[in-house]
């Protein structure tokens, strides 16, 4: 529960600033630059990984050798201090809080406000969120661990996270190809195809990787999975910003978000150890989580409104809310 909160500690604050950071035609584009920077994390903690099981032999990695990329994960402190004290607030940010000063609102705390008045968007938007978790969690953080084990796929840690490392750089560029396409044909139809595919194409993908379980096979199902997944992630965080106006937008966005990633993410080893109990000891618990998380999207996807910046309001006062085409 700890690593799924801190995991998204800065999603909120960091999908609102580049939201109304954008040109309003090109949010999706800029938007999907969050996830594809953690595809690039990715990569490096996928080569890190690689690197020291690659080196060291397994009886050095379980005593020592697992602290060394969590070491050099420290070096992200500096960075984000740095950003936090160089940034300037955006344009939108700064209007919406002269017009609360305008309208002498101070009383209204965003924590107390999004609940009372945004209570709707709030759950759409979490149910939404169950997708983005359960599929970063279970395919591209769990899965190089789960095809390790013994009872399921027997890959070696340098095949694995090989696969991992290969998967990735097509996430990065997957993100923001489908963040730009979502600028022209929508959110909504774009998270709900993504969604659709993740739902039927997920259990194939651990059918075919059961019946040929070679390197060859677990680099091309781990590229298609992370295509898959970049196609619904690299939409996401300007779909569910857009939700919220801009006085809520980052509470808003942090809790959907945060809430998400530690009850379904942080969960996702025990509900999968469960599934797989409960199934009769089935390798294929991973799949069926990752369909019943795109199962509850795909209900959801179709209630997301969309609601506009300050930026592109010309009237004083909240934003209005649009249905998106």
């Amino acid at each position: 529960m700890l690593q799924g909160f801190s995991a998204g500690g800065e999603v909120g604050g960091a999908t609102a600033y580049l939201l109304e950071s954008a040109d309003p035609a090109r949010r999706g584009r800029v938007a999907s630059w969050l996830e594809a920077s953690m595809g690039m994390a990715n990569i490096l903690g996928a080569l890190a990984a690689f690197s020291v099981t690659a080196v060291l032999s397994t009886d050095e990695v379980q005593s020592w050798g697992w602290r060394l990329p969590f070491i050099l994960g420290l070096a992200i402190a500096p960075v984000g201090l740095y950003l936090r004290r160089t940034l300037d607030e955006t344009d939108a940010f700064q209007a919406e809080t002269a017009r609360r000063a305008h309208d002498h609102v101070h009383d209204k705390a965003p924590l107390l406000e999004i609940f009372r008045h945004h209570g709707r968007s709030l759950f759409v938007g979490f149910c939404v969120a169950v997708l983005w978790a359960v599929a970063v969690y279970v395919l591209m953080i769990y899965l190089p661990t789960y095809v390790q084990h013994p009872d399921t796929f027997n890959f070696s840690a340098q095949q694995a996270f090989g696969a991992s490392l290969i998967g990735n750089i097509p996430f990065v560029i997957g993100c923001v190809w489908f963040g730009s396409l979502s600028d022209r044909v929508g959110r909504r139809l774009s998270l709900f195809l993504s969604a659709a595919l993740l739902l039927v194409l997920v259990w194939p993908l651990f059918l075919w990787l059961k019946a040929d379980p070679t390197l060859s096979t677990l680099i091309i199902v781990q590229c298609i999975v992370c295509v898959l997944v970049a196609s619904f992630v690299g939409v996401a965080p300007a779909a569910l910003s857009e939700i919220f106006p801009t006085g809520v937008r980052s509470t808003g966005t942090s809790l959907v978000y945060n809430g998400a990633f530690t009850l379904f993410g942080g969960f996702a080893p025990m509900i999968l150890t469960w599934l797989t109990q409960r199934s009769g000891g089935s390798i294929y618990s991973p799949a069926w989580y990752v369909m019943l998380a795109a199962g509850v999207a795909l209900i959801a996807i179709p209630f997301l409104g969309r609601r506009e910046t300050a930026a592109e309001v010309t009237t004083v006062g909240y934003p209005t809310v649009t249905n998106e085409p």
